[in-house]
């Protein structure tokens, strides 16, 4: 629906005394992203490239759960952009 049409629309039913809430679906469906703390971000990599590494070289636990700690520094930094504050 066109937005001039939409506020002409609602101009017409508010001048004949009705009341109509008229949104657009991007609306409803807006994520609101958070940047994430410096704390968080500098752990999120840490994790990420200590995934990586243990991928291609032979470390220790690391190269084990390479695979858990990448996850973990990925889903870390998702977190951290949709809840605010950490």
């Amino acid at each position: 629906m066109n937005k001039e049409f939409t506020l002409d629309f609602t101009q017409n039913l508010c001048k004949n005394n009705t009341q109509l809430s008229i949104k657009s679906h991007k609306e409803y469906f807006t994520m609101r992203l958070n940047s994430p703390k410096q704390v968080t971000l500098c752990i999120s990599v840490i994790l990420i490239v200590l995934g990586l590494v243990g991928s291609l070289t032979a470390i220790p636990y690391i190269t084990q759960f390479n695979n858990w700690i990448s996850f973990a520094g990925g889903a870390l930094l998702s977190l951290a952009c949709l809840i605010k504050g950490l």
